[in-house]
């Protein structure tokens, strides 16, 4: 909404009292400090072209609208009168709304998030409010302020958004919630896990000008949805270890809870193991594939793209979409069984779900050493009868393969100098290295960006260690975001140069692509960050879900695709999409060989 912005004149605020005995105290404040003249309205008042005798104006002539407490629910009408109307109208007419206790909560009511009764209220508690002496709080000093909260909003939600200043808004919450002490060997103490998705990469990268019109209808999926998670158990596979953790306090009944619920499982699943378990085969309805020649006219038409010099590399894609009714959680673990893979991921993000085993890593940074570690994946190879490892180093040391790699190299080390600038350095640690995936043989190669940390004053006395460490983590932590919103999209799934690119792409694709080529990972609590490309991949939203015959029937969409530069071959880039989505497929229950 917009903000308030009286210019000259005296503010007009209007006050939307919900039969409440303290609203007069906030009335007087806002009149002391603002110096605005208020009109108060009660909540069953009428409104705009409904006058009462006490409002006789349109909305619209109000600079802003506090609603204020008052008891009951924000879910009763009785309790909460016209305040939807209240909301339609100042949403239309772009007035900025404050929302106090049940005015808050009418809110978080109106957009969906559950509100529900505290297990012990605070009524007439005085809290302290942390805040950053920024913004809305520029100068306010110390605040100590009465409660009487009896209902909250679960944070149980999923936060949906597309904003560069989302993103830039996340890094400010961490820096000022960045919390130290955990076990170090563990990667993820708590913080947000999501997706961002390629179309959120296009809104960070790209001018408005040269943005892409890449669909004439978007897509349902958001383009970014992350979930705070504040109970987590963390599994190290290599070592079998466990950690149960909670960031909330008191929380021992849980973790005790869920640490005899881990041992039983652990005793269940030796005895299937023993006594051998088969699921069932997915259950499809329909599938679409990719058409041939529709793919191979895109592949010509992206060469020519590069022998007139628009681009050096475009990494073009196609998708598959498949109607199943069977449950996501076996369909994940069909995937696994199939192509297991080093960064798989299985998320239910709201209404978005995510079945994921990508073999690559995006950006990684951890809490305590300031590096920024990219490592893409360029260079394919099926894994066929007799294709031995050594065969496939020698089929993928070849100049085309080679190129593909170090094209986005030298893009990811552009886009690292960016983020590190001006005294930040960049190497290449390692080239065309060889890896093995469930269903392929690919080159990796290995970037690392060191930061430029501002070291602590030593002998300053408030400089103690706890503190120094806290600045190290900050600056670090603010690297990796920094990083993170400056190198998306992941450039192996663009080309380069990345902008020109994109634009080619959209052009040829005429389609959004979602969470696939977006990236999947978590802001960790403690200030480290890790993030996959979302590629061999599958997801669905459930605002597309079909209700047949009482089972629910999920669509859901698996892109692919590779890198074309003048040196591609039509026939082999084709296959080599198809390998990479019947990697997928097969989790599926599918075979492309029929293609």
């Amino acid at each position: 909404m917009a903000v308030c912005d009286a210019g000259d004149r005296t503010p007009r605020i209007l006050f939307v009292d919900a039969y409440d005995s303290f609203s007069e105290n906030v009335v007087a404040l806002i009149r002391h400090l603002l110096k605005a003249h208020v009109v108060t309205i009660r909540i069953d008042d009428e409104i705009d072209g409904r006058n009462s005798s006490v409002l006789r104006v349109p909305l619209d002539f109000y600079d802003a609208i506090v609603i204020g407490p008052g008891p009951g629910s924000p879910d009763s009408s009785a309790d909460t009168g016209r305040l939807d109307e209240i909301w339609n109208d100042a949403t239309e007419h772009r007035i900025p709304v404050l929302g106090i206790c049940l005015g808050f909560q009418s809110l978080c009511s109106r957009y969906g998030l559950v509100v529900t009764q505290f297990d012990m209220p605070c009524h007439g508690h005085t809290k302290r409010i942390c805040h950053r002496n920024k913004d809305i709080f520029n100068d306010v000093g110390e605040i100590i302020a009465t409660n009487y909260n009896s209902l909250g909003g679960k944070i149980e939600f999923a936060l949906e958004a597309t904003t560069k200043t989302t993103l830039a808004a996340l890094e400010d919450v961490f820096s000022s919630t960045l919390v130290t002490g955990g076990a170090e060997e563990v990667p993820f103490w708590g913080g947000l896990i999501g997706y961002l998705s390629y179309e959120a990469g296009l809104d960070l990268a790209m001018p408005s000008h040269q943005h892409p019109d890449s669909a004439e209808q978007p897509r349902t999926v958001p383009n970014l949805s992350l979930r705070w998670i504040d109970r987590s158990i963390v599994h190290d596979k290599e070592t079998g270890r466990v950690w149960v953790q909670s960031l909330l306090g008191s929380d021992d009944a849980w973790i005790d809870e869920m640490v005899a619920k881990l041992q039983a499982e652990m005793c269940h699943a030796r005895e299937t193991i023993c006594a051998g378990s088969s699921a069932a085969p997915p259950s499809i309805t329909t599938v679409n594939l990719p058409d041939h020649d529709s793919y191979i006219s895109d592949i010509r038409s992206c060469q020519s793209q590069l022998h007139a010099g628009n681009s050096y590399e475009l990494c073009l894609t196609t998708e598959a979409t498949v109607k199943s009714s069977t449950a996501p959680n076996a369909l994940y673990t069909s995937l696994q069984s199939v192509n297991a893979a080093l960064y798989s991921a299985y998320l239910r993000l709201d209404q978005t779900t995510i079945l994921s085993c990508s073999p690559e890593q995006f950006l990684s940074w951890s809490r305590s050493e300031p590096q920024l570690d990219m490592t893409p994946m360029k260079g394919t190879i099926a894994k066929g009868s007799g294709v031995t490892r050594q065969q496939a180093q020698k089929l993928l040391s070849t100049p085309k393969e080679e190129a593909e790699n170090l094209m986005i190299v030298d893009l990811i080390r552009h886009d690292l100098h960016r983020s590190l600038a001006p005294h930040g350095c960049v190497e290449v640690k390692s080239l065309y290295e060889l890896v093995e995936t469930e269903n392929t043989y690919q080159l990796i190669s290995h970037i690392r960006g060191h930061m430029p940390l501002k070291e602590s004053d030593e002998n300053a006395e408030s400089h103690a260690k706890v503190y120094r460490q806290r600045q190290k983590s900050r600056q670090i932590m603010h690297y990796g975001h920094k990083t993170l919103r400056t190198a998306l999209p992941p450039g192996s799934m663009t080309g380069a140069p990345k902008i020109r690119s994109c634009s080619i792409l959209a052009g040829l694709e005429r389609r959004h692509r979602g969470v696939y080529s977006g990236v999947i990972g978590y802001f960790d609590i403690g200030g480290g960050g890790c993030w996959s490309v979302a590629i061999r991949c599958a997801f669905s939203h459930a605002s597309e879900d079909q209700l047949v015959d009482g089972e629910t029937l999920r669509t859901w969409y698996i892109g692919a695709g590779g890198a074309i530069t003048v040196l591609s071959d039509d026939e082999q880039e084709w296959e080599e999409m198809r390998v990479k989505m019947g990697g997928v497929l097969k989790g599926f229950g599918l075979c492309t060989a029929s293609q």
